[in-house]
């Protein structure tokens, strides 16, 4: 029974392992409106801008960070469950940030499971 129960837990561990490339990081890039930005490119470069993003978000549109170096977008999850990433990340809308965590990488997406944030010095 106990061999049972160590060979369940090592197959669920490799199927939650294998189902993700998963690594630790630091991404540094503005907090974005992801579907302001992936529908037309809206950033927070003006006033008139960051009010249409901060309605934006405030109506359910995820925020989350646009690379600097890469370009790449990653949705942002927190690590905390009782703290929302868009509480988090709203307080950032159009700042250059730092931010570290676990990143998840799956077919064409990359999430980051945010533990520390904070603006960057570049």
């Amino acid at each position: 029974m106990k061999k049972i129960f160590l060979i369940m837990v090592s197959a669920t561990i490799l199927c939650l392992t294998g189902s993700a490339q998963t690594k630790n990081a630091t991404i540094i890039g503005e907090v974005i409106d992801v579907v302001s930005y992936m529908t037309s490119g809206a950033k927070a470069d003006s006033p008139e801008g960051m009010e249409i993003l901060r309605a934006s978000a405030a109506g359910g549109n995820p925020l989350g960070i646009l690379e600097a170096k890469t370009g790449k977008i990653y949705l942002v999850t927190m690590r905390q469950a009782n703290t929302p990433a868009k509480e988090t990340l709203l307080q950032y809308l159009g700042q250059r940030i730092a931010a570290k965590g676990d990143v998840y990488k799956k077919g064409g997406s990359s999430v980051l499971v945010l533990t520390v944030i904070g603006k960057s010095i570049k």
